[in-house]
């Protein structure tokens, strides 16, 4: 226990006795004592306010002021705990969250006063939270215990909430840039962790009160999807098609309507997640096991929409399930899968860099300093070639303009670049010229103007202290690391720039584009139009596969089974 580390286990203990003491000195010392212990004191007070004894009651209300004292921090603590098996603890869990007087944790005390099989303890402190609740309110007069549809109501409409869509949308299919510094509520990785444990808590309330009104149960289901595929170690597919598991089993159509919510939520890894379930869905559902059922058209429509998403992995992830379980064309979107697969089989797994400038000699500067970053440079001279080469290739992980091209303009060319039809937006810099910051042209008043309405795109110069260090004449010491880092993790977040993501993106990109080799190979054989499909298979054979392939993925070397109609 870390309160060990400050006073000791027999100390802390001693203090909690002393709480029970009919001396008033005794009662305060130990109660400066918790109070400085902190939250290291919590699972002390909770065995605390666990306690009935007639003679503890004056403790129990030290505690519990004490346990007001920590606030939030306390929260977090209390509220995964409720979560977790620990039900022996629940009755002095949910005393110290009353303690709190935290009305927003109000939904956390319906399932323990409801559901069946929770110990009368933990019941009664449960229903007597919400009475407080009621009470702060103003309605603990016509309080009444909560029944278990009122209690699903409540807890289905928390769980909507807290897997509120982020504010950004997507309009008819557009693509809308995302902002990489969104401050909103749960964009950072550890809101998003919080949000996801919070989700998960109530997914597990809900359902062990037996939901059963459809929306709720995909909100249930999304939310047990999203816990299984932010766990630590990486769940297989088996284990996300078993999280999508509802009252009435495998629903194909359920898993269908869980990925459009997580597209509308923004939760691009579950909705990706969920279209790799819906494949070895349709695989499962298939007799003989070697063949493939075909999707419903509900789920073939769901994927098509996916294929429109701002992010390249649930792209990808979608094509492959149509691919494989969403029947022989024609229907809406076929072409789409395969455009989204000759995306996909472009890469190399190199990080590529497009650098454009209308002056050659300042664009090949920039490429050889970019090429230090381990980043291969495509050159281009105008807008329009800079566009051409973003979209080309799927391993364009940076775009650098100039901020005088022209043909189109760099504000132009990065808008176009923004709206590209296929794979992750690249993070844009603009190199603003030494003799651009002349005030009497106010050339860049208008551009940061006029770029500040653009996400993920930052004005830079191209000074040698951007690409390089600045090292000290005299000692030859680094005084200042290159900027170039730091301004590319403030504006892509700092996975753009760590060697080991990097890495491992890569690599992943190179899985897929032999993945989609693979499939555009087999898909022409079927009779796809696929444009020069012997390509693919040379593509094929000379990317192996990797060691971390998905074990679903189909084999380089075998046929993909045919969907039956």
């Amino acid at each position: 226990m870390a309160c060990a580390v400050a006073y000791g286990d027999e100390s802390l203990a001693q203090a909690i006795e002393d709480l029970r003491s009919d001396s008033p000195r005794a009662r305060l010392a130990a109660t400066e004592q918790l109070g400085r212990t902190g939250l290291d004191a919590l699972p002390a007070f909770i065995d605390l306010l666990q306690s009935t004894d007639p003679e503890g009651a004056r403790a129990r209300n030290i505690a519990r002021g004490l346990v007001r004292n920590l606030g939030s921090d306390a929260r977090r603590v209390l509220v995964a705990w409720l979560g977790s098996p620990d039900i022996d603890h629940w009755a002095g869990v949910i005393t110290a969250l009353d303690a709190l007087e935290d009305d927003e944790a109000m939904e956390f005390f319906l399932a323990p006063a409801v559901a069946e099989g929770v110990p009368p303890l933990a019941r009664s402190r449960a229903l007597v939270a919400l009475e407080h609740h009621a009470e702060r309110s103003g309605q603990g007069d016509a309080w009444q215990p909560p029944t278990r549809g009122e209690a699903i109501s409540l807890l289905s409409k928390r769980l909507d909430q807290v897997l509120a869509p982020p504010p950004y949308s997507l309009h008819g299919g557009a693509r809308h840039a995302i902002a990489r510094d969104d401050v909103a509520r749960y964009h950072e990785a550890d809101n998003i962790a919080a949000r996801d444990r919070e989700a998960a808590h109530l997914a597990r309330d809900l359902a062990a009160l037996g939901v059963s009104e459809p929306h709720a149960v995909r909100l249930v289901l999304l939310a047990q999807l999203e816990a299984t595929r932010a766990q630590p170690k990486p769940a297989t597919t088996e284990e996300r098609l078993a999280s999508l598991e509802g009252p009435n089993g495998i629903d194909i159509e359920a898993i269908a309507d869980v990925l459009d919510l997580a597209v509308v939520r923004g939760m691009f890894p579950a909705a990706a997640a969920a279209a790799e379930a819906l494949s070895l869905a349709a695989q499962q559902a298939g007799k003989p096991p070697a063949e493939t059922v075909a999707l419903p058209p509900v789920a073939r429509a769901a994927l098509v929409r996916a294929l429109a998403v701002p992010d390249f992995a649930l792209q990808f992830a979608a094509a492959r399930t149509l691919a494989l379980a969403g029947c022989d064309p024609p229907y809406p979107g076929a072409s789409r899968v395969i455009e989204v697969l000759r995306h996909a089989a472009t890469s190399t797994g190199v990080d590529r860099v497009v650098v454009a400038h209308h002056e050659a000699a300042i664009a090949a500067e920039l490429a050889t300093k970019c090429s230090r970053f381990g980043y291969q440079p495509l050159i281009a001279s105008t807008g329009r070639e800079a566009f051409a080469l973003a979209q080309k290739g799927r391993d364009v992980v940076l775009v650098i303009l100039g901020a005088r091209i022209n043909h189109p303009s760099a504000y132009e060319t990065a808008q176009f670049i923004q709206q590209q039809p296929f794979g992750d937006i690249p993070p844009i810099l603009v190199v603003i010229d030494p003799l651009d910051d002349d005030p009497r042209g106010r050339f860049l008043t208008r551009r940061i103007g006029s770029f500040a309405g653009l996400e993920c795109v930052a004005l830079v110069d191209r000074l040698d202290s951007f690409f390089e260090p600045v090292v000290d004449p005299q000692t030859q010491a680094v005084v200042s690391p290159p900027r170039f880092p730091e301004t590319l993790a403030h504006l892509a977040g700092p996975q753009a720039v760590d060697a080991k993501a990097r890495a491992g993106r890569a690599a992943e990109r190179l899985e897929q584009a032999r993945q989609a080799a693979a499939l555009l190979e087999v898909l022409a054989c079927r009779g796809w139009d696929v444009p020069n499909p012997q390509r693919y298979n040379r593509m094929r054979l000379a990317s192996p596969p990797s060691d971390d392939a998905d074990p679903v993925a189909p084999p380089a070397d075998a046929a993909l089974p045919r969907p039956t109609r």
